[in-house]
């Protein structure tokens, strides 16, 4: 085992995650937006649509405690609304809907007027139906001194030279990184699918038959979900490129917005979402966008699954330089999708199975940091063909959705032996505990999907709102 090198896990982060609100009764709250001057705790597509913003953070836990600090706050609001006490809905997937229209878009007045035309403009194109998904996007950008580290123990990285230079050189970095995780979207949609259960209401608004469990463990991202009526393709070979092929669909008509691209991995500049300033100023970070609220956490997500984001990224940020050519680009959106199907024994491209890949990506990942980030191997889970092992070498104990390192009782993953004693013990800690988390969903039953769906495949809506009152409580309570 080699010695890691710190600086490979320093990178600045933050969590943006949409809720419906929702009231007493579990229906769609009709009031109005109760934050209106608050960037914070902003709105999303319609008024009933909370959109939580974290400021940047230096690290997973701090943005972790700074999303739950929002929660906090909106938690305390909520509950002493004068029309009633009104929850976050703790689903990817709405509640009961009881006529279409229940989240018009938000309206917008004077220089912010845009806001309404673009929200109508989804409205006709798509429904309002298809905006009710909420999710969680998570934003990471890596500093000089991560890449200089990368560049020295793996494949990938910036040069050295003018600052121009290194520019360009950081915008390479990150096309490679956009093109290596829209690769592996089909895992990270695998791994924090929460969303197997969707009331009947969603497609027939009004209808009280029940709450089917469909074939899929995240809706929002399989072929029923975020999805433009054409299959993007993207130029990954220059930042100048990336920005034209994204444009194109602008200026022919195709979209009204580059917003409008539903697209699992996005490249940004700081501030708000600027095409032709990314052009300007170059990449400041990555958004990933493809993550389903874990109902299990009072604020969406797990430490734990923060803290893996982050290693993925820091991971897929060693692999190699590699062509992104049109076809492997639609057949890693085809990948996307098919793992957002219930059933991991279905095949992806490279004919190993859902969950097969995934092994096999977290083995690569737990071998990568034990060589101290060294470099990793051409091929990769991207996904690659190849044969899984038969079994998983992994705890056998635990669950994906509770339990972790905050309640003390993380084992010890294949292969990462965390120092005793050093200064690099908190490092492999951190590493060990967000690992262990994802190999725990591979358990037989340890996917948040499979425990959600075996709770909540009946009385959906009943049941949610018993947890969307248990988690307001409980964050009212909290310090």
């Amino acid at each position: 085992m080699k010695r890691l090198d710190k600086n490979i896990l320093v990178a600045r982060m933050g969590l943006e995650k949409e809720s419906l609100r929702v009231d007493r009764r579990g229906r769609l709250a009709q009031t109005a937006h109760p934050f209106q001057e608050d960037v914070e705790l902003d709105v999303d597509f319609s008024g009933n649509q909370l959109e939580f913003v974290t400021d940047v953070c230096d690290s997973a836990d701090e943005v972790w405690e700074a999303l739950r600090r929002l929660h906090r706050k909106a938690a305390r609001v909520l509950e002493k609304r004068e029309t009633g006490p009104e929850y976050l809905w703790p689903f990817s997937n709405p509640p009961y809907v009881q006529a279409e229209g229940e989240n018009p878009p938000m309206e917008f007045y004077g220089e912010k007027a845009w806001k309404t035309a673009y929200r109508n403009h989804l409205r006709d194109r798509y429904g309002t139906q298809l905006m009710l998904y909420s999710g969680i996007h998570f934003n990471l950008s890596f500093p000089e001194k991560f890449w200089e580290a990368i560049s020295a123990i793996g494949d990938a990285g910036i040069g050295t030279g003018c600052a121009g230079e290194k520019r360009r050189s950081a915008d390479a970095a990150y096309l490679n990184l956009a093109a290596w995780t829209t690769r592996y979207a089909w895992l990270i949609v695998y791994l924090f699918a929460a969303s197997p259960v969707l009331d009947e209401s969603y497609f027939c608004p009004g209808k009280k038959d029940g709450t089917p469990c469909l074939k899929y463990a995240s809706p929002r991202s399989s072929e029923i979900g975020y999805w433009n009526d054409f299959e993007p393709v993207l130029d990954y070979r220059s930042l100048e490129g990336y920005v034209d092929s994204i444009l194109k669909y602008t200026e022919d008509g195709t979209l009204m917005s580059p917003a409008e691209l539903y697209y699992p991995v996005r490249l940004k500049s700081a501030g708000l979402y600027d095409l032709e300033r990314l052009r300007r100023e170059g990449v400041s970070h990555i958004e990933i966008r493809i993550i389903d609220e874990n109902p299990y956490s009072e604020i969406g997500i797990f430490r734990e699954d923060v803290r893996f984001l982050h290693l993925l990224m820091v991971y897929l940020a060693s692999r190699a330089p590699k062509p992104f050519p049109e076809g492997e680009q639609l057949r890693a959106l085809r990948d996307m999708k098919r793992a957002a199907l219930f059933d991991d024994s279905t095949c992806l491209s490279n004919g190993l199975s859902i969950r097969e890949n995934a092994v096999q990506a977290l083995q690569e990942m737990e071998e990568f940091f034990e060589r101290g980030g060294g470099s990793t191997p051409e091929g990769g889970v991207a996904p690659v063909v190849g044969s899984a092992p038969e079994g998983i070498a992994a705890p056998v104990t635990g669950s994906a959705i509770g339990g972790g390192s905050a309640n003390g009782d993380s084992p010890t993953s294949v292969g990462i032996a965390a120092p005793v004693t050093g200064s690099a013990s908190d490092e492999w800690a951190y590493i060990r505990e967000a690992l262990d988390f994802q190999w725990r969903k591979l358990e037989p039953g340890g996917r948040p999907a499979e425990i959600i769906r075996d709770e909540f495949r009946k009385e959906y809506n009943r049941k949610g709102l018993e947890l969307a009152k248990a988690h307001s409580r409980k964050l009212c309570q909290e310090g």
